[in-house]
């Protein structure tokens, strides 16, 4: 399960005010692109999960990583949120979002 909260709500209300049309198919395109980018610098297994979610998750704070917060958790875990990043060098870190 991923929970987003926003983090600049005037380039989030921008944003979301510009993904109409042809603007919208534009960013399909960018995530897809992303996505494939992030899976091939991952040296992904196209049978693994993992590997999918993380090439995802770069392609979405790539795209709107100012905008808002990205967590996760498991399915049916009710205290086990993490904090999805990218680091400097583009790679996904998962954080305990309570731990300094």
């Amino acid at each position: 399960i991923y929970t987003i909260t926003i983090k600049d709500a005037q380039l989030f209300a921008y944003m979301t005010k510009e993904l109409y049309g042809e603007r919208q198919i534009a960013e399909n395109i960018r995530y897809t692109d992303y996505s494939l980018e992030a899976f091939d610098n991952l040296h992904g297994d196209p049978n693994s999960n993992l590997d999918i979610q993380r090439s995802q998750e770069s392609a979405l704070l790539q795209l709107f990583g100012k905008m808002f917060n990205l967590n996760k958790q498991k399915l049916g875990d009710t205290d086990q949120n993490e904090a999805v990043k990218r680091d400097s060098e583009g790679n996904i870190l998962v954080e305990d979002p309570c731990k300094p």
